[in-house]
């Protein structure tokens, strides 16, 4: 019998919560408190996305939900050129950014060294940084160099990042990417 190494994220909500687990050939995402199932998928990378996908629903203003601990940063916002298309390379626009950082729960802050800490001021820098030395095409490629970034600190376990571009489509509030990787996927890649 092949042995499923799919990792559970245990999540530590107020008052929802969800699990994967397999069922028979299928994966399902369901919420403890109650069993409810809230879907199922025939793979893990799709009940992964799910699981994931009815976190951004309920983190959409990063919210009560947090892996283990975790360091936020939301609607943190540069202006640089970014985008393929001609307009965009001769005007910046905005780039917002929306980071949730999983924490190594071994590393305990020391009230008096910054450096016990992941500092979200330091990150803030790497990414307006990235967004300056580099003119990039697609905000896939700048999501990818963050994670580099990012996961030069080992105490980051995971990260999920969101990044938009508010001023790209004329009859949209805002378009753009969300990834979220573990040490092990970005470590695999």
């Amino acid at each position: 019998m092949k042995k499923n190494n799919f990792k559970i994220i245990n999540l530590r909500p107020e008052k929802n919560k969800y699990r994967i687990t397999p069922k028979g050939k299928k994966w399902i995402v369901q919420r403890v408190s109650d069993r409810k199932q809230m879907g199922q998928a025939t793979n893990k990378r799709d009940a992964r996305a799910l699981f994931f996908n009815l976190l951004s629903e309920s983190t959409s203003e990063i919210s009560e939900i947090t892996i283990g601990r975790s360091v936020f940063i939301k609607d943190f916002i540069v202006e640089e050129i970014i985008g393929i298309h001609a307009h965009e390379k001769i005007k910046k626009q905005k780039i917002k950014f929306n980071i949730v950082l999983g924490i190594d729960q071994e590393s305990l802050p020391d009230e008096n060294d910054i450096k016990s800490i992941v500092d979200y001021e330091k990150i803030t820098n790497k990414l307006e940084n990235l967004t300056k030395s580099k003119k990039y095409n697609f905000l896939e490629s700048l999501v990818e160099d963050s994670f580099k970034e990012l996961f030069e600190d080992k105490r980051i376990n995971s990260v999920k990042i969101k990044i938009e571009k508010p001023d790209a489509i004329k009859n949209a509030d805002s378009v753009g990417v969300e990834v979220f990787k573990t040490r092990n996927d970005y470590e695999g890649s």
